[in-house]
């Protein structure tokens, strides 16, 4: 049975919050802004269980061997630091590359701190393989984490409920800020239910739609085809003419499809290969060579909201310091250099710190360091944040949702707070069935009025059913679950 949930519940909780902040007597003062604290969020809020290394053969269990170290200062006191490369300094680039250099890192040994103006694009050709979806969305991780805490009883069984990784969490809160399609695959079995981004539908919703294109591209051609031989009157010219230029048309239409869809997707690699080139600049990483090859650090989390246990894996990009903790980790983004103050630019940018500020509420993480780049790639400026800027920054500029209506850092987790609580009562529904896998698609798919849009859980297909399962749940998991006691 498919069910749905519309947008407009979140509509409602705008509305009640307007209403409550309008009759507050509150400080105007933005600075005064209180900290969204983690009890409003979560019932437990974020604990790191464990950390590892992951290299290209294996998990290395409480290993930091993986975990870099930031080498631009991480002011303690919360203010906004920015280092950034004007036209005027950008001639004097050595005398300005020493100042940065001077104030960005003045107490570390590495072998020195990042370069203003840095080619962030480089090796990119040469080094850059971009990594699977599969590696990048499935569980495995989270999984193995899950068989090691609860053999080393770091870990209850009775601690298990919501399965996923920050990467999907991620997902879930971007409906909100991308307004695009998207879908989950939700599979409930033995009280527990997986939670993962399914990054295929998006391909498929591409697919329609090009497919829609060749369709009227076909249709026109052939009706001004007709038009021009029967104006000629000749019935075989008129056979073939059609038959030729549908034949260019699709081919022609599907080139075209094809070209920019490679186009996107290279642009998407080099975009990620600038995320990545940044982390290589900024912290004490190993040299980029290929994504595969180097070691990156993972915590594992859980936490509790309404009262459901959640556990999930995050990658983190590097810390303050070299030793483990959700306080000292830091999180590391690049973005293109505001060019302008038009409502297009900033709206994106703010969408940006949004999506920033909830992954680093799932991990408790406290400070963010932007690099800006510049139309060619280069590293053009950077800034930290700390999580008071980030709240201080999206309470004044909030993100339009429609009809007038707009939310900031507290509103965005009233909605992952609903709709897992909706996500669970699913499973509290089948209590008399939970042997039983059901597997579902969670979609959203935008009505011309955002805020009338809605969510909708229908189940699979059995034939895809368990396909789903054992791509996301694989044998040896199942197997571990049937065999460890409660």
């Amino acid at each position: 049975m498919m069910q749905q949930q519309p947008l407009s519940f979140f509509r409602e909780i705008l509305k009640s919050e307007n209403t409550i902040q309008n009759s507050s007597n509150g400080s105007d003062n933005i600075s005064d802004t209180p900290l969204l604290t983690s009890s409003e969020i979560f019932n437990e809020e974020p604990e790191e269980i464990c950390h590892y290394t992951k290299t290209s053969h294996q998990l290395k269990y409480n290993d930091i061997s993986g975990l870099s170290v930031i080498k631009i200062r991480i002011d303690n006191n919360n203010r906004t630091s920015h280092l950034h490369l004007t036209k005027k300094n950008r001639t004097r680039k050595n005398r300005t590359k020493k100042k940065a250099n001077a104030n960005a890192c003045p107490n570390r040994n590495e072998k020195g701190p990042p370069t203003i103006g840095a080619d962030l694009k480089k090796g990119f050709n040469s080094n850059y393989t971009r990594p699977s979806q599969m590696e990048i969305y499935l569980l495995d991780d989270v999984l193995g984490s899950i068989q090691y805490l609860v053999a080393n009883k770091l870990l209850l069984m009775t601690d298990l409920k919501f399965i996923t990784t920050r990467r999907h969490l991620s997902k879930l809160m971007g409906i909100l800020l991308d307004n695009q399609p998207v879908a989950f695959n939700v599979i409930y079995w033995k009280g527990l239910i997986f939670f993962v981004y399914d990054w295929r539908f998006k391909d498929e919703i591409n697919a329609e739609s090009s497919h829609g294109d060749d369709q009227e591209n076909d249709h026109q051609n052939n009706h001004q085809n007709n038009h021009q031989n029967n104006h000629q009157n000749n019935h075989q010219n008129n056979h073939q003419n059609n038959h030729q230029s549908n034949h260019q048309s699709v081919n022609h239409s599907l080139v075209e499809t094809e070209a920019r869809s490679a186009d996107n997707i290279r642009r998407l690699e080099l975009l990620q290969y600038c995320g990545f080139k940044f982390e290589e600049i900024i912290t004490t990483s190993q040299t980029l060579t290929t994504s595969s090859v180097f070691s990156k650090f993972y915590t594992v989390v859980k936490h509790k909201v309404n009262g459901i246990p959640v556990v999930y894996t995050a990658e983190v990009d590097c810390a303050v310091d070299n030793v483990p903790g959700l306080a000292n980790y830091v999180e590391l983004k690049t973005h293109s250099i505001l060019l302008d103050d038009k409502a297009k630019t900033i709206n994106k940018f703010l969408r940006k710190l949004m999506a920033l500020y909830c992954q680093n509420k799932f991990i408790s993480c406290k400070n963010s360091v932007i690099g800006f780049r510049s139309a060619d790639c280069k590293l053009a400026s950077m800034k930290t944040y700390s999580e008071r800027d980030l709240v201080n920054t999206l309470r004044a500029s909030p993100i339009p949702f429609g009809n007038g209506y707009s939310f900031n850092t507290k509103h965005i987790f009233h909605w992952y707070r609903h709709v897992l609580h909706w996500l669970s009562t699913m499973d509290d529904d089948n209590d008399n069935n939970k042997d039983n896998p059901r597997v579902f698609k969670l979609c959203f798919q935008r009505t011309r009025e955002f805020v009338d849009s809605s969510l909708v859980l229908k189940p699979v297909l059995e034939s895809e059913s368990s396909t789903i399962l054992n791509t996301f749940v694989p044998k040896w998991f199942q197997d571990f679950i049937n065999t460890t006691p409660l």
